[in-house]
């Protein structure tokens, strides 16, 4: 079997100008898409990440406003106990009067109305 030399040659020049013809127009594009395709994956990533340590402060200002809200809240509904509580012993002041018991005591009651009601009319 002879071997021709010129189709050896030939033969590995053709491989070498397939080779290069691959490199320049088929692996350079697709590394290139790749290149590009990963920067635009890190960008949506540091974005997402952005995104999220904003919605991290957004939710810790939001419970911070809850927690002032439901101090508020608690600090609204004692006073409103209070000024229930005492406008039960009023009431149940007044009844003692009218039923005559302990005519100090009445006068006490009458005063601190008087105190309540000028307090109401100055507001």
């Amino acid at each position: 079997m002879l071997i021709d030399w010129f189709t050896v040659a030939a033969q590995v020049i053709n491989f070498l100008i397939l080779v290069w013809l691959l490199k320049r127009f088929l692996y350079r594009p697709i590394l290139d898409a790749i290149d590009a395709r990963e920067e635009r994956i890190a960008a949506e990533l540091a974005d997402a990440d952005a995104k999220k340590a904003e919605a991290r402060k957004e939710r810790d200002e939001l419970r911070h406003k809850n927690a002032a809200f439901e101090q508020q809240r608690a600090a609204l509904l004692i006073e409103l106990l209070v000024l229930a509580l005492e406008l039960v012993a009023l009431l149940l002041g007044f009844r003692l009067l009218r039923i005559g018991v302990g005519e100090r005591r009445g006068d006490f009651l009458l005063a601190r109305v008087d105190r309540l009601e000028d307090g109401l009319v100055e507001e």
